[in-house]
């Protein structure tokens, strides 16, 4: 009778652990209705971080700088960075204006830019149309887990890591991580440390990892969840007209950092800003 009882238990018990393995798992562009809705109303904010690179060569100490991003709607962002001879980031719907040394650099984004757009876009069509952008297959969704969560996964059938793909806390519906490249260079970037700022949520801590190597850091270290801009604060056409272009044929992005200013700062820019 005993052993009836402990076998009936045992099967129950199996049973319940074998559910999360076969539940219903939300479509991937339901899921990201329920993020952008989750993570909160847009409006202005400024947020200020302590940022650290980790150098590729191990000898050397990590840079690390203060910068500042401003958020004015779903669609608007400009970072400001204090390095160097200074670098801004200015975006607009998904334009987007590199300014480095005073001088206008292009309109290419760096790979460590790209953690903004899960913030930044807060309505389901346009999240839906950067994810697609970046790679992600909005048709694909399904469930996995951490260490410490349950986690749905967007643009992947866990555990496969080959292709881009979002996962978000299954509790909070948060994102947590972000494959932005998968391969022989996988590129990702860890959202941690989530805290409500006025209406909407924003990390307080981002890790970026190449291979499996921690490449940057972002530290928040304050945030103001009610800021006041000029109007013409986040004019990326403004932007043009007072910074000059770089010389025409002149340097790339790369090679504009390589300034003398900016090598009593960093050896290698290139760590920094690709």
């Amino acid at each position: 009778m005993k052993k009836t009882i402990f076998l009936k238990a045992m099967t129950a018990i199996l049973l319940v652990l074998a559910v999360p393995a076969c539940a219903y798992v939300l479509q991937g562009r339901h899921l990201v209705t329920l993020m952008v809705r989750t993570l909160g109303s847009p409006g202005p904010m400024t947020v200020e971080q302590r940022v650290t690179v980790h150098r590729q060569d191990p000898q050397a100490e990590p840079v690390t700088f203060d910068a500042r991003d401003h958020y004015l709607d779903t669609h608007r962002f400009r970072s400001d960075a204090q390095v160097g001879g200074g670098r801004t980031l200015m975006v607009t719907g998904f334009a987007s204006l590199v300014v480095l040394d005073s001088k206008i650099s292009g309109t290419r984004q760096a790979p460590h830019d790209l953690y903004k757009d899960l913030l930044l876009y807060r309505t389901r069509s346009q999240m839906e149309q950067r994810l697609s952008q970046m790679g992600v297959d909005l048709a694909v969704s399904s469930l996995g887990y951490t260490e410490t969560a349950t986690v749905y996964i967007i643009g992947a059938r866990f555990p496969d890591l080959s292709v881009p793909q979002v996962w978000l806390d299954k509790a909070r519906l948060l994102p947590v991580r972000w494959i932005l490249a998968a391969g022989e260079q996988q590129r990702e970037i860890l959202y941690e440390d989530w805290r409500q700022a006025g209406k909407r949520w924003h990390p307080h801590r981002i890790r970026f990892f190449e291979n499996g190597t921690l490449t940057r850091e972002i530290a928040v270290t304050a945030i103001d969840a009610s800021p006041a801009f000029a109007d013409d604060f986040f004019d990326l056409e403004y932007l043009k007209s007072i910074f000059p272009p770089d010389a025409p044929g002149g340097r790339s992005e790369s090679e504009t950092l390589e300034s003398e200013e900016v090598h009593r700062r960093v050896d290698d820019f290139n760590e920094v800003f690709e």
